[in-house]
């Protein structure tokens, strides 16, 4: 459960769904439905409990289908054993690893396979961190470079001092304080760049509206008109 939050149990039909229930400062109920299917609902600070569940309840009907949805994709994917022949995603496509005994540690992609060099084959430990940090100096360049380009696209933060990071995330995409830092999650580098555009244009968005409102969703629509389908194909990918 998310430090600070109740939990919430919805029924849906005979289903009982736990959904964790925290607040902080913003004016409207979000309400998020993650690939492992848990729910957690944010609400403003201050709003009394039971209008949170009350307005949780009128939200049943899409819960349980975005639960639906992500049913589809379980089991999640095994543990990762970093060996030979094991796939590992890149840009949204599938990568076989060759991992090979070499005096440097070293990671390559070429062609179909991501070519991994290490002392010893079988210590998975160094082959992991290797391959890791090849995913994070891929996304550090990627991931500033579609924020550069998609900036130039927003008229409004073209002049604001946009602060950028990654990080690994483990229930969101990217985020947007209201100082203006975006964090975008070094796995998006593992998916279509259309993805990654998608999600750093979304948190650009937030720059000019804090909230999931019309308004914002406006703005996201004139910039990206696809972005419905570009989310339902990130949609597709756990990790």
């Amino acid at each position: 459960m998310i430090p600070g939050s109740t939990t919430y149990a919805l029924q849906f039909g005979s289903e009982t769904i736990p959904v964790a229930v925290c607040f902080r400062n913003q004016k409207r109920l979000s309400i998020t439905v993650f690939p492992n299917r848990s729910v957690q609902a944010i609400a403003p600070a201050g709003q009394p409990l039971e209008l949170v569940h009350e307005r949780i309840r009128r939200r049943r009907k899409w819960i349980a289908k975005q639960r639906s949805f992500f049913q589809r994709f379980h089991p999640l994917p095994e543990e990762r054993r970093y060996i030979s022949g094991e796939t590992h995603l890149y840009l949204g496509r599938q990568y076989r690893l060759r991992v090979r005994q070499a005096a440097n540690t070293g990671v390559k992609l070429l062609g179909p396979f991501l070519y991994i060099n290490v002392p010893d084959p079988q210590d998975t430990k160094t082959v992991k961190n290797a391959l890791d940090a090849w995913y994070v100096l891929h996304a550090k360049k990627l991931l500033k470079e579609r924020l550069g380009i998609l900036t130039k696209v927003m008229k409004p933060v073209q002049t604001m001092n946009i602060k950028f990071q990654i990080k690994n995330m483990n229930k969101r995409w990217g985020s947007c304080t209201k100082a203006g830092l975006i964090t975008l999650n070094i796995n998006l580098v593992k998916t279509p760049l259309s993805c990654i555009e998608y999600v750093i244009l979304h948190e650009l968005c937030h720059l000019s509206n804090r909230e999931h409102d019309s308004e914002f969703f406006k703005i996201l629509t004139r910039a990206m008109p696809d972005w419905q389908q570009r989310k339902q194909k990130l949609n597709m990918f756990i990790f």
